[in-house]
């Protein structure tokens, strides 16, 4: 594509069907090429961008952008080829596999835009060495397909965006770095895990898939999901022994899994939904205090009138009854009485008049 004249140039769009490459792949030389991967599967053995000797003028960057399908790189990357090249990768759909995201001789610039980059082995350096990277509110998107990897790179937001992570697939991704970005930590899938020097603020909040594992216990650190954010634990937040997760005011946190300590602030939510079944976030110690409130959505008031148990710690905090408040899809409950009994706390209505012990 675009391999020897300086004022060339070419688009390689595939939509559709299987295509096996047991060779190169070249994406632009002395004139810059664009790849386009927009449907179906195409297998490279390996993948150059810019091979060559140094050209001059230096051609415009040439770029791998990636919508849709399966692009699965079997060997090598090369991009770019060449010292003097600068090239562009865009995740923006579909799945890039390969061994390792890197650059080469030249420089590599990657937007991740909510395309899937999938591991091909295990490696713990898997993202590294761009010489500049972003994410958008699509986000980065990892699918360790069963592997052990990680990354020592920063991850920043895009520009004017608020970038994400989210992890797929079995196998456990390392963050190693002081994050930056300012969107939700997602993962649906395997585990996510801070290295000893990794970080991550939850200034998005976070949502964990049943099963899935947001491992943040290698850092003796506190964690908050601040004002606005809503928080779902399906699977499991794991911090470490002794340290607390602060919903602040304003925050929301639900779910059906297992998170450590958990300090709801007045003004934060914990949310209880009836398509959860009997299934309770649990805690190994919670704290309601005054002015929390308790968010019921999908019951009838006959159901709360009978009791709706709300989540489940082996040490359980709760203010008196009147100080918390409970809604029923949105609208205020009142009276509504709250029972702490062997490690799960109940919320009843009643009429006012009605004789009720509260423990």
């Amino acid at each position: 594509m675009a391999r020897n004249n300086a004022g060339s140039s070419a688009l390689f769009r595939i939509e559709g069907g299987q295509t096996v490459v047991p060779g190169y792949l070249d994406i632009g030389q002395a004139g810059p090429g664009l790849f386009e991967m927009a449907g179906g599967e195409l297998t490279v053995n390996i993948l150059r961008m810019n091979p060559g000797t140094t050209v001059s003028p230096v051609p415009p960057q040439s770029e791998i952008r990636m919508t849709g399908g399966r692009l699965w790189v079997t060997n090598e990357t090369y991009y770019p080829d060449t010292a003097s090249i600068t090239s562009k990768l865009t995740l923006a759909g579909g799945v890039f596999a390969v061994p390792n995201l890197r650059q080469h001789h030249g420089k590599l610039h990657v937007l991740f835009d909510g395309g899937t980059l999938e591991a091909t082995k295990s490696d713990a350096s898997f993202i590294r060495a761009l010489d500049a990277w972003a994410l958008t509110s699509n986000g980065l998107v990892v699918d360790t397909a069963g592997f052990t990897c990680g990354t020592a790179l920063v991850l920043p937001d895009a520009a004017g965006e608020q970038g994400r992570v989210v992890k797929k697939g079995a196998g456990a991704f390392t963050l190693n770095a002081v994050n930056t970005f300012t969107g939700p930590v997602v993962v649906e899938a395997g585990t996510l895990a801070l290295g000893s020097g990794g970080l991550i603020t939850l200034a998005g909040g976070c949502d964990i898939g049943g099963g899935a594992l947001l491992n943040l216990s290698a850092r003796t650190l506190d964690f908050t999901l601040p004002n606005g954010t809503v928080s779902r634990v399906d699977g499991e937040l794991r911090l470490a022994d002794g340290q607390t997760l602060t919903v602040a005011s304003g925050a929301t946190l639900g779910g059906t899994g297992t998170v450590g300590r958990v300090l709801f602030s007045s003004g934060a939510v914990l949310a209880r939904n009836a398509a959860q079944g009997t299934a309770l976030l649990h805690a190994d110690a919670c704290e309601i205090p005054a002015g929390a409130v308790l968010a019921l959505t999908g019951f009838s008031a006959a159901e709360l009138r009978q009791g709706i148990t709300v989540v489940a710690a082996a040490s359980l905090q709760v203010a008196p009854a009147g100080s918390v408040s409970v809604t029923l899809d949105g609208v205020p409950q009142s009276p509504v009485a709250l029972r702490v009994s062997g490690g799960t706390l109940t919320a009843t209505s009643y009429n006012p008049g009605t004789l009720i012990q509260v423990n």
